[in-house]
């Protein structure tokens, strides 16, 4: 016993062979967790509507369910560490099996705690009021944005939106041509979207409401029309937007377009009718001419309800949104507020 030396009873020491058989398990569990994740950034990519059908963790998504693998395994394996440490021996007493039990709790609170936090933390992108929910509607912009379809984008947030000119500026720097293309496409759509003043006619036409709303905007998203050849048809938005608040009847905002990655962003208005990407490798949001960003998804709203009436967080006061830009975006720098 003593030719032994330290190390070699490191080595041999049971305990110490178990923590790093467990070990293991949370490395494989971290590598499954990462994995996971970024499979699940990289669908939302390849489907922006995706977002508006699915939770924070849906099973029924592979990419959820592999990183759901990873945090149980991380857990499971940081638990079985610090059991074989603290506890070499099969525990005996009730103290011994309250402190066992309280190293694995542990363990999978602090696990857990990091897979949340990895996940976004439950917290929405400050650009977008994503799902929506029973809040009451802000006017103090804290639901700055512009699109829930979007929020699982790489690069779904920008730390400043370059603003454009005022849509009374461009409408008065437009073209003759340009100006009447804008409005006859906020009429069409205006007029299509008359059918879904009541959100539940857009269920039943296939548009998913978000599935755990936080916010007054609501964007109902329609996968179908996501996956159509069309890009900019009147009747055929891939989504809509509800103003939703606890006690009152939805109120509809207006639509939405999305523009799939290597397809053309229609222009039928020069200027006024801009569409927005939410990729870091377009720092100006906006797409313009000599910025078009094909190789990215893109947005283009439509608001056709004119003005709303919004409650300021921070007074309590009801206040009105005018829609000053019909395509405006995000959703604050399309509205004037007044009273």
């Amino acid at each position: 016993m003593n030719d032994i030396t330290v190390t070699q009873l490191h080595r041999t020491d049971p305990s110490i062979a178990a923590a790093r058989r467990w070990l293991i398990v949370a490395l494989v569990g971290l590598a499954a967790m990462a994995f996971g994740l970024a499979w699940d950034l990289a669908r939302h990519a390849a489907d922006p509507g995706l977002a508006a059908e699915e939770g924070p963790l849906t099973m029924a998504n592979p990419s959820h369910a592999l990183a759901a693998l990873g945090v149980a395994m991380v857990a499971v394996g940081l638990g079985g560490a610090l059991w074989a440490l603290w506890l070499p021996t099969p525990p005996t007493t009730r103290s011994q099996k309250a402190a066992a039990t309280a190293a694995v709790l542990a363990a999978v609170a602090v696990t857990a705690a990091v897979g949340w936090a990895l996940g976004g933390g439950g917290e929405h992108d400050h650009t977008e009021p994503v799902a929506g929910g029973h809040d009451h509607a802000t006017a103090s912009g804290d639901d700055d944005g512009d699109g829930s379809s979007m929020r699982a984008l790489p690069g779904a947030g920008h730390p400043a939106h370059p603003p454009l000119p005022g849509y009374d500026q461009r409408h008065a720097a437009a073209s003759e041509a340009e100006r009447a293309a804008a409005g006859s496409l906020l009429v069409e759509v205006g007029a299509s979207l008359v059918r879904y003043a009541d959100p539940e006619a857009a269920i039943a036409d296939g548009y998913v409401p978000p599935p755990a709303p936080t916010g007054p905007l609501w964007y109902y998203t329609n996968r179908s029309a996501i996956g159509d050849a069309s890009v900019l048809e009147p009747d055929q938005p891939e989504g809509l937007v509800y103003l939703t608040v606890e006690g009152e009847a939805p109120t509809l905002l207006g639509s939405f377009f999305i523009a799939p990655p290597g397809t053309e962003a229609p222009a039928p208005a020069g200027d006024l009718v801009v569409w927005h990407s939410h990729s870091t490798r377009c720092p100006q949001f906006h797409v313009t001419d000599t910025q078009p960003r094909a190789d990215t998804v893109r947005m283009l709203h439509v608001w056709t309800a004119g003005e709303v009436e919004l409650v300021d967080r921070r007074t309590g006061r009801t206040v009105t949104a005018t829609f000053s830009d019909p395509f405006g975006a995000p959703f604050k720098a399309s509205v004037t507020m007044s009273g």
